[in-house]
């Protein structure tokens, strides 16, 4: 059995080496790595190639130098220069800790009809903005009666797919995907720059059963670069908006619960946007809602008293 680590970097001069010594330092040893640069304007290349040339390790460790397209890009950039049973994913900012692949190996051998793993990650926060959360996996687990535990390893009912609509709770560094049906799937949809991980594991459950490992296999970093900080939370949900719409009207297999849910979803995403305009200026309420405003009624009524409410705010500011 063997992995390969795809690390995506754009530039991440600062962090790279922590997230690389952490894939090489890992106690299973049948791995490589493969780092695509995706276009990065520092020194992110340097940094890289200096660390290849000065490591006795090992494990392989290759650099892909790419034009700048997206960290899904680069990710399925990475999955087809691989040569492996499974790939796991590991962003630049992030780290594994040393028993991760030696966790996936163990599950794998022992489910070995199973093509996606996935297991915790425990969440490191630089500021206070970040929702106070440690971890992923005891969130996800909260949401029902859907799962068993076994020795160790979560089993999921067939309602898997429709508990992953809520939010996605699999953490991109702690999953671990067979090759073959990553790339049988399509990979990551390189049109999303946001939850493209919810709409590749949710595309997976469709058709794939999950087992989880209920051990931290990874460690997170929240930090003010990160795209889902809370300060891009308007850009952030209208990506939300547009991935469950991409959804709703792409996807062909999907059940009666399923829309219901992903109905529900999208106009609590739409609500939110528009909360949150409302607290940017009047016009960019009418922005959301010109965007959004064929979903349903309650829209145009929320949008008209938030646009309401915004004119007054901004007059009263700038009347002062």
């Amino acid at each position: 059995m063997k992995f390969s680590i795809i690390v995506p970097v754009y530039n991440g001069e600062k962090v790279i080496i922590r997230a690389l010594t952490s894939a090489l330092e890992q106690t299973f040893q049948d791995h490589e790595v493969i780092v695509v640069n995706d276009g990065s304007t520092d020194n992110t290349q340097q940094v890289v190639e200096s660390y290849i040339n000065n490591q006795n390790h090992k494990i392989s460790i290759k650099l892909i130098n790419t034009e700048n397209n997206g960290r899904s890009s680069a990710r399925n950039l990475g999955v087809t220069k691989s040569n492996s049973d499974f790939v796991c994913f590991l962003d630049a900012d992030d780290e594994f800790h040393k028993e991760h692949l030696f966790e996936f190996s163990k599950a794998i051998e022992r489910y070995n009809h199973i093509n996606c793993f996935f297991g915790d990650s425990v969440i490191v926060r630089d500021d206070s903005s970040w929702a106070s959360y440690d971890n992923y996996l005891p969130r996800f687990l909260d949401r029902g009666e859907f799962w068993t535990e076994n020795d160790g390893c979560i089993q999921f009912g067939q309602s898997f797919s429709e508990f992953l609509i809520e939010g996605s709770l699999i953490p991109m560094c702690s999953a671990a995907i067979r090759r073959a049906t990553f790339i049988e799937a399509g990979g990551f949809n390189e049109r999303f720059s946001v939850s493209e991980d919810f709409e590749l594991w949710f595309r997976l459950a469709l058709n794939h059963n999950y087992i989880a490992v209920n051990k931290v296999l990874s460690t997170v970093y929240h930090h003010s670069d990160n795209t889902s900080h809370p300060q891009n939370k308007y850009l952030t949900l209208q990506k939300q908006i547009d991935v469950t719409d991409y959804i709703l009207h792409k996807y062909e297999d999907l059940n009666s619960n399923h829309i219901i849910l992903l109905v529900k979803k999208r106009n609590t995403l739409i609500t939110e946007l528009l909360y949150h305009s409302s607290n940017i200026t009047p016009f960019q309420v009418l922005i959301s809602y010109k965007k959004n405003r064929g979903y349903k009624a309650k829209v145009t009524s929320l949008a008209c008293s938030l646009l309401i409410k915004s004119i007054l705010k901004y007059f009263i500011k700038y009347t002062k």
